[in-house]
């Protein structure tokens, strides 16, 4: 779809998907009906997706002028997608929306009220991305969790010209938000969570798709402590995990096998406690599915963590 070059718009909302047919159709509805007097038009990437998102995409749009479509020609990951979606932009400003998420329709409006003087705001995702998958197989009640940096890439709009300058790395297929929230704090910008700024989070991954991804997302978080610090917890639940199975290990050598229990019960603490931060206790019965069900999914983080070691030892590059 290509409209004719006219008046750059106030805001260009950039979207990237890979294989988001079931939500992606919901998430363009959300943004062209957002309650604004702001001009604004919409980037949606299509990362290489078999699924048909693209059809669903159109289909919502309606024949609105406002969605321009890109097809990138195979899967290149999120960084490279971002950066697709950036070539076309035609904004003073520029949102990015993941294709999972619905926001409410007073989300632009309160964004660009708190953006003056910032880098870059954003709202909150529920659940939480690490807790999405459990949400739906567990019917749990999620927490409203704030991620580890103070914006994230799944809702957030930043100021064109510090965009410009700074930018996620197409070269990052994970964690490019992560890494350029790092930067920017880093280089003296200000950052902010709009207060009480909630967007609807869902995940067409199925439960295995989860495991596997945790993995990914572990070996790529294997090189985030040395860009952006140890003073996470979940570089301290690592760090936790490993002393557990090296304790085990030494203790079933020196005195008996019992010790190596403690590598199942360090997964099964860290995935329970996981999941408690994610998830309210009420009902009881989701509430406990989720911390089952969480452990195998932390547990694939972990190992891409530790398998990812030499990763850390040279560098990310």
């Amino acid at each position: 779809m290509t409209i004719e070059p006219g008046p750059a718009p106030d805001l260009s909302f950039v979207v990237i998907a890979f294989n988001e047919r079931a939500h992606a159709a919901e998430c363009v509805r959300s943004i062209l009906d957002q309650q604004t007097d702001a001009r604004f038009d919409l980037v949606f990437v299509d990362d290489g997706s078999t699924d048909g998102t693209s059809d669903v995409v159109t289909a919502a749009a309606g024949g609105d002028e406002r969605l321009r479509l890109i097809r990138l020609p195979k899967n290149q990951g999120r960084g490279a997608a971002r950066a697709a979606g950036v070539d076309a932009a035609r904004g003073r400003s520029i949102g990015f929306v993941d294709a999972d998420i619905t926001l409410p329709p007073d989300w632009l409006a309160r964004c660009l009220d708190e953006l003056p003087g910032r880098a870059a705001v954003g709202g909150v995702a529920v659940p939480d991305g690490d807790a999405t998958v459990l949400a739906r197989v567990s019917g749990a009640t999620p927490r409203v969790v704030a991620g580890s940096g103070q914006i994230t890439g799944n809702n957030v709009l930043f100021d064109a010209d510090v965009f410009a300058k700074m930018g996620f790395d197409p070269r990052d297929r994970l964690g490019e938000d992560t890494r350029l929230a790092a930067r920017l704090v880093a280089a003296g910008y200000r950052l902010r969570r709009v207060p009480g700024l909630i967007v609807k989070h869902e995940e067409s991954k199925s439960y295995g798709q989860a495991i596997r991804w945790r993995y990914e997302n572990g070996i790529d978080a294997a090189t985030l402590p040395g860009e952006v610090g140890w003073l996470h917890l979940r570089n301290l639940v690592w760090v936790c995990w490993l002393g557990a199975w090296a304790l085990g290990i030494i203790g079933a050598i020196a005195a008996s096998p019992a010790w190596l229990l403690l590598i199942p019960a360090a997964s099964a603490g860290a995935g329970a406690l996981h999941a408690a931060s994610r998830f309210r206790p009420r009902p009881l019965v989701p509430f406990l599915v989720a911390c089952i069900a969480d452990v195998p999914l932390l547990t694939a983080y972990l190992l891409g963590r530790t398998v990812a070691i030499p990763q850390l030892i040279r560098g990310r590059r």
